[in-house]
C-alpha cells in the first residue's frame, strides 16, 4: 500500500530522495531515504514485487540497479548493473517476479531501445530481453501479472512516438504493437491496477505539457480513450497504485517544478482529487509501489 517517488530534478540539481506515501490514505509524503547518488535526469526506471521495490539506471547516465524494502524505511542497497548505462527516462515493467527496464538515453540524446530484465528477488545484474519497437527515451510503463506496457517516448531528433507496445514478461522477446496514444508524447506517468493501464499527462512540442488522462485495458490490444485530466498540463511525473487509486507525483508545468500529488479512482472515468505535497518540487523521478 506505499507508493514511492525517487531521485529527479529539484531546485537544487540532481535529488537523492525517495518520498513515499500510503496510497489509501491521502496525505502530504514522508521522508523514505535516499538513493546512492542524486539524479538530475531521473531516479531510473522502476519496478516492484510488493516486498521489494528496484531502480535501475538515471542520469546523468550511470548503470547502477539498487533496491528499498517497502516495509521499512532506509537507504537503497547495491543490487547490481545494467548491461547499458541509461539515464533520461528508461521505464520499468514488473510481473511480481522479473523487472524488466526499456528505452532510455544510452549517453546524451543517443536513444536506447535495449530491453533487459531481472529477477527482483534475487540481486545481480540484468539480462537482455529484446528490444523495443524504436529506440526512445521517456516512455510511459504500466504492467499486469502478464503483459509489460510501454507508452510513447521521445524519439531520434526531435520525433515523438504515439505508439503502446507491449511484452510478455514471464518471456524474452521484442514487443509487439498493442495500439496508440491519443497524441504522439513522451513523460506521460503510467500505473495500473493490473488490469487497467492509467496514462497521464505527457509533453510534445505541439501542445507542451497536457493534462490529458488516457486508459487502456492491458489483457487486450487496441487505442487508448479517454479517462479524464490532470489539474494542469503537467510532464515528467511519476505515477503508481495500489490497485483502487492512480496517483501522480510531481513533474514540470513549462519551466516550474511541482510538489503536487493528486489521484484519480481508476473503477471510475473522472479527473484528478487531490492528494497532497511531495517533500520537494522535483520532476523526471522513478516511482513504484509496494506493500
Amino acid at each position: 500500500g506505499r507508493g514511492v517517488w525517487a531521485g529527479g530534478s529539484a531546485a537544487s540539481g540532481g535529488s537523492n530522495i525517495i518520498d513515499y506515501v500510503t496510497i489509501a490514505s491521502a496525505a502530504d509524503a514522508a521522508d523514505f531515504g535516499d538513493l546512492s547518488t542524486g539524479r538530475e535526469m531521473g531516479g531510473g526506471a522502476g519496478a516492484s514485487n510488493g516486498p521489494r521495490g528496484v531502480f535501475a539506471g538515471g542520469g546523468p547516465a550511470i548503470a547502477t540497479i539498487e533496491y528499498i524494502t517497502f516495509a521499512s524505511t532506509g537507504n537503497v542497497t547495491d543490487f547490481g548493473d545494467l548491461q547499458v548505462v541509461k539515464d533520461a527516462g528508461p521505464a520499468g515493467v514488473s510481473n511480481g517476479t522479473r523487472g524488466c527496464f526499456g528505452g532510455g538515453n544510452t549517453s546524451g540524446s543517443a536513444r536506447s531501445d535495449v530491453i533487459e530484465y531481472i529477477t527482483i528477488a534475487s540481486a545481480g545484474d540484468a539480462t537482455d530481453f529484446g528490444d523495443l519497437a524504436a529506440a526512445a527515451a521517456d516512455p510511459g510503463s504500466c504492467s499486469s501479472e502478464t503483459r509489460g506496457l510501454f507508452t510513447g517516448g521521445r524519439l531520434a531528433g526531435a520525433s515523438y512516438d504515439d505508439s503502446i507496445q507491449y511484452i510478455n514478461i514471464a518471456s524474452t522477446g521484442d514487443t509487439t504493437d498493442f495500439g496508440d496514444l491519443s497524441e504522439a508524447s513522451q513523460a506521460g506517468a503510467a500505473c495500473s491496477n493490473g488490469t487497467i493501464g492509467i496514462i497521464g499527462g505527457g509533453y510534445n512540442p505541439s501542445s507542451a505539457d497536457f493534462n490529458r488522462i488516457n486508459a487502456v485495458v492491458i489483457a487486450s490490444t487496441g487505442n487508448s480513450t479517454d479517462f479524464g485530466d490532470l489539474s494542469a498540463g503537467r510532464s515528467n511525473k511519476g505515477a503508481c497504485s495500489d490497485g483502487t487509486k492512480a496517483v501522480f507525483g510531481g513533474g514540470i508545468e513549462g519551466s516550474t517544478k511541482i510538489d503536487t500529488i493528486e489521484y484519480v479512482n481508476i473503477a471510475s472515468t473522472g479527473d484528478v482529487t487531490d492528494f497532497g505535497d511531495l517533500t520537494d518540487a522535483r520532476y523526471h523521478m522513478s516511482s513504484m509501489s509496494g506493500d
